[in-house]
C-alpha cells in the first residue's frame, strides 16, 4: 500500500474518475461526478495505491481559516472494508495539523434519506471520529438532505 498526495493535476482527476465511476451507487449524478473529478485539479488530493493501482482518494479544500472539507472521497468497491479509507483519514488529519487546521468536517447525505450506502457512509465516518452537527433539509435540494459531520484534529 502507498498513500501519497498527487501533484499533477491531470494525474488526480485521473485517479478521481477511475474511483468514481466504480461507485455509481454513490456517484450516479453525472453533473455532481463531474464536478467532484474537476474539482480534484483544484484541491489537495491524496490518493492510496496498491502495487501500481489507484484503489482511493480523497479531495480537501479549506472552508474558513482552520477548518478544512472532504469535498471528496472514494474508495473501488473491490478494497472497500480493508483499511484504506482510514488510513487515508489519518494522513488527511496528519496533514491539517501540520498546517494549522482545527477541525476537518464532511458532509453526506443525511439519514432522513433511506439510502443503503450512505448508511455505510455516515457508519465510516462516525468510526473514523467524525460527530453529526447539523442537518441541511435543502442544500442539495430536498430529495436530498445533507448531514454535515465535523471531527477535531
Amino acid at each position: 500500500m502507498n498513500i501519497y498526495w498527487e501533484a499533477d493535476a491531470n494525474r488526480r482527476a485521473a485517479g478521481a474518475e477511475k474511483v468514481l465511476t466504480d461507485l455509481p451507487e454513490w456517484f450516479g449524478l453525472p453533473e455532481s461526478t463531474k464536478e467532484y473529478i474537476a474539482n480534484t485539479k483544484n484541491y489537495a488530493t491524496l490518493f492510496v495505491s496498491v502495487g501500481n493501482e489507484v484503489v482511493g482518494f480523497l479531495s480537501i479544500k479549506q472552508t474558513a481559516e482552520k477548518t478544512a472539507e472532504i469535498d471528496c472521497m472514494g474508495i473501488l468497491k473491490s478494497a472497500q472494508r480493508q483499511g484504506y479509507g482510514h488510513h487515508l483519514i489519518e494522513e488527511t488529519l496528519r496533514w491539517c495539523k501540520e498546517r494549522g487546521y482545527l477541525f476537518l468536517q464532511v458532509k453526506t447525505l443525511a439519514d432522513t434519506h433511506p439510502d443503503i450506502y450512505y448508511q455505510k457512509t455516515r457508519a465510516f465516518y462516525r468510526a473514523a471520529g467524525f460527530c453529526e452537527v447539523q442537518i441541511f433539509p435543502d442544500l442539495w435540494g430536498p430529495e436530498n438532505p445533507c448531514l454535515q459531520m465535523i471531527r477535531a484534529i
